[in-house]
């Protein structure tokens, strides 16, 4: 009885969490970086390589007329194996303007970020690529600051775009500045 009280509160821990309703404006807001002075081929190279920092073994792209698209497929070795697979769109919607779109699909099932705050994660790390600011947040900081914590279980693998079960590397001058401390 007392493992089946500790699977339940197991598999409904983070329910308690509600992804805020935005509207429109807000979300677009959210999903989109200033790129002005930037040249495309620089701009896709930056969203290249946040990805290659993140989980360089299980990203693949694909340039788009518009863009390019990430895609990073994970095979789970937890209790419940199954692939999970990201798919995050970039577009450049006007010179000086990327706009990102990302899906995740699990066991056949797709949603989008529960939080706009994985887009704007996703963006400042194209801005510190562009080197646009010098700000890198990791996931482990992404997740205190924003209390979106990775979890295990399905169905709330989808909480975590970008982070989850990803390698989550450190930009090389980062990782040389660590070293030398």
């Amino acid at each position: 009885m007392r493992l089946v009280f500790i699977l339940f509160a197991a598999f409904t821990a983070g329910c308690s969490t509600t992804p805020p309703t935005l509207d429109i404006p807000a979300q677009t807001a959210s999903q989109t970086l200033n790129v002005s002075g930037h040249s495309r081929s620089d701009i896709l190279s930056a969203v290249q390589q946040v990805f290659l920092w993140a989980d360089p073994d299980d990203v693949t792209f694909s340039l788009t007329a518009d863009g390019l698209t990430a895609t990073r497929t994970v095979n789970t070795s937890s209790i419940l194996p199954m692939a999970i697979k990201e798919e995050w769109r970039f577009t450049l919607t006007t010179p000086a303007t990327l706009f990102v779109e990302a899906t995740m699909t699990i066991a056949g099932k797709t949603h989008s970020p529960s939080d706009p705050a994985f887009f704007q994660l996703a963006l400042n790390r194209v801005a510190y690529a562009l080197h646009d600011t010098t700000a890198w947040e990791t996931c482990q900081e992404f997740q205190s600051r924003t209390g979106l914590r990775q979890t295990f279980f399905f169905p709330h693998h989808h909480h975590q775009f970008l982070c989850l079960y990803a390698d989550d590397l450190l930009p090389p001058n980062i990782q040389a500045q660590q070293s030398q401390s």
